[in-house]
C-alpha cells in the first residue's frame, strides 16, 4: 500500500515539476507567448481627442505590439499605445528577484518604449500616473534580453511623456514596495511620449536574479526544508481532491 500510494504522489510530482517554481530557482516565468499564461489587451490613447493607434496580436508564438503614436491634436505633444494585462489571477511573488528580464526585438527606431507593473500612485503624482515605469531600450532588428533592474523603476512619473519626474536612485520612497512585488496585479509595454511608428515583438517576460541563501531551502524549527514544505502543501491539496489522508505524506516526507 505505501509503494503504491508513493508512486501515485511521485507521478503528480513529476506533472508539476515542469511549471514549479523551484525548477530555476533564479527565474520566475511571469510569461511565455509560446504559451500564453495571460490575457493581454491593447489600449489606444482616449485623453483630448488622441489619433495613436495600435494593435496587439499573438503569432508564431510571439506577442506583436505595433501601431503609431501621433500628437494629441489639442495638446501638440505625442500620445501614446499600449498593450497591458487584464485578467484578475495573481502573479507569482517576486519579492526577492532583483530584475525583470524580457526578450523582445523591435522592428522599427523607436525610442518611446517602456515597460510598467502595478498600479502605485505616488504621493502626490500626476492624476493618470498609476503604476511602477521605466524606459525600454530594444536594439533594432535582433533578438535580445533586456534585463531591468527594479532599482529602474519609479511610480512617480509624468502622465503627459511617460518620462520620469523622480527616479528610485534619487528618492527611494519612489522605488517599487515588497508589497507591490509579492503580486504585480498588471503588467504593459508602452509606446508613449515619442511620435512614431511601433512594431515590438515580445517572446517571454520573467523577473530574473531571484536566487538567495535566504530565500531557498531555508531550514524550519523541525529541520524540513522550504522545498519540502512546498511539495507538502501542494500534495496536500491534492489529497483534498481525492480523500487521500494527509498523514501519510507526513510519514513520506518526514520519514
Amino acid at each position: 500500500m505505501r509503494i503504491n500510494v508513493f508512486l501515485l504522489l511521485a507521478s503528480q510530482l513529476a506533472k508539476l515539476a515542469v511549471s514549479s517554481p523551484l525548477e530555476n530557482d533564479d527565474n520566475i516565468l511571469l510569461e511565455d507567448f509560446e504559451n500564453p499564461r495571460r490575457h493581454w489587451e491593447e489600449m489606444n490613447d482616449p485623453v483630448m481627442g488622441g489619433k495613436s493607434k495600435g494593435t496587439f496580436t499573438i503569432e508564431y508564438n510571439v506577442g506583436v505590439f505595433e501601431g503609431n503614436v501621433v500628437n494629441v491634436p489639442f495638446l501638440h505633444v505625442p500620445g501614446f499605445i499600449h498593450v497591458r494585462t487584464i485578467d484578475s489571477q495573481p502573479f507569482p511573488d517576486i519579492s526577492h528577484c532583483g530584475a525583470f528580464r524580457i526578450k523582445l526585438q523591435s522592428l522599427t527606431d523607436y525610442e518611446g518604449l517602456r515597460f510598467s507593473f502595478g498600479d502605485a500612485h505616488a504621493p502626490h503624482g500626476k492624476r493618470f500616473a498609476f503604476g511602477y515605469k521605466t524606459n525600454l531600450s530594444v536594439p533594432t532588428n535582433e533578438w535580445t534580453e533586456v534585463v531591468i533592474p527594479m532599482s529602474d523603476f519609479t511610480d512617480y512619473w509624468d502622465d503627459a511623456t511617460g518620462d520620469a519626474i523622480v527616479t528610485c536612485q534619487e528618492d527611494s520612497k519612489y522605488c517599487p514596495t515588497e508589497e507591490a512585488l509579492r503580486n504585480l496585479k498588471k503588467m504593459a509595454i508602452w509606446g508613449e511620449g515619442v511620435a512614431g511608428q511601433v512594431h515590438v515583438e515580445i517572446q517571454s517576460i520573467y523577473a530574473t536574479q531571484c536566487a538567495s541563501e535566504n530565500n531557498r531551502y531555508v531550514e524550519q524549527e523541525d529541520g524540513s526544508s522550504l522545498a519540502q514544505m512546498w511539495i507538502l502543501s501542494v500534495f496536500r491539496g491534492w489529497t483534498n481532491q481525492v480523500s487521500l489522508p494527509a498523514h501519510l505524506l507526513d510519514y513520506f516526507f518526514r520519514n
